[in-house]
């Protein structure tokens, strides 16, 4: 799989990462956690290809080994022993932009399955980690909106959430405002803007 990543041929390198993890206890956690790294990396650039992006799809079956790979990539980093060069602080630092990295993964791959309690719940567990992730919490945000029936209060609060980050850029910021305002506008379907905005105001007010 190493050989296939420096290739750039994302499908092989899922392949031979899935074969090195199928040894199971024959590769230790490190050997696992590397390539199910690699796989989700690998997962991510085929995501992100234009030309899958223009399909408009990306393989159910190909998204659904995603999410269950990023699982098993989050497990085996637990069972990771620290290098003995590594300070604590370090290693908890390095280990937890990785659990951030395979969460994210696991919430593109259930978003693209339309399993939104799954992606929801990968979703938070990135806010856990980085609560400022402003990105994070408008996809969140869209996952509560697409849920049968919609959860519409959660997705306000989330994207809400988003617009306050302080990790959004202020055109971030603005652009996201925008849509929340035009969100609670057909929700309620308010006749009355300054009662809109004093809403959207007090909203964005409890959500920073």
């Amino acid at each position: 799989y190493q050989a296939y990543s420096q290739l750039k041929n994302y499908p092989k390198v899922i392949e031979y990462a899935d074969k090195l993890v199928a040894m199971g206890d024959k590769a230790d956690a490190g050997a696992r956690y590397q390539a199910l790294y690699a796989r989700a990396f690998a997962y991510n650039a085929i995501v992100a290809d234009p030309a899958q992006a223009k399909t408009g799809a990306v393989d159910p079956a190909l998204a659904k080994s995603a999410q269950a790979a990023a699982a098993a990539g989050l497990k085996a980093l637990d069972e990771v022993k620290k290098p003995d060069s590594m300070t604590e602080d370090a290693f908890a630092a390095q280990k937890k932009q990785i659990q951030i990295y395979f969460n994210g993964t696991a919430a593109q791959a259930a978003s693209i399955l339309k399993d939104y309690p799954g992606a929801i719940q990968s979703y938070k567990a990135v806010l856990a980690l980085n609560p400022d992730d402003a990105i994070t919490s408008y996809r969140l945000g869209l996952a509560y909106s697409a849920m049968t029936p919609p959860q519409q209060m959660d997705a306000f609060w989330s994207i809400a959430r988003a617009v306050t980050a302080k990790g959004a850029t202020q055109a971030q910021s603005a652009k996201v405002k925008d849509y929340l305002r035009k969100l609670i506008v057909n929700y309620q379907q308010a006749a009355c803007d300054n009662l809109t905005d004093a809403e959207l105001s007090e909203l964005l007010q409890l959500a920073s």
